[in-house]
């Protein structure tokens, strides 16, 4: 069995897979580690979260440029 969990994740509920013997496979790309399985981040998803990152740093470049230029 797998369960696919939102990566934005803070907390779970105390031994919320206590009972769950055939969880296998856990995938997850956020911070939170208290797992029962190391979670696994599937590539199609890093890959998303990757070009969301750059296209935020690129968004805050285009900013800092903007500013300097106009003396902000």
């Amino acid at each position: 069995m797998s369960i696919s969990i939102p990566d934005n994740l803070k907390t779970l509920g105390a031994n919320v897979f206590e009972r769950n013997f055939s969880l296998a496979k856990i995938e997850y790309c956020g911070k939170f580690a208290s797992f029962p399985v190391t979670p696994a981040c599937p590539p199609e998803r890093q890959a998303l979260i990757d070009a969301a990152k750059a296209g935020a740093a690129a968004a805050d470049k285009v900013t800092a440029n903007k500013a300097t230029a106009t003396g902000d």
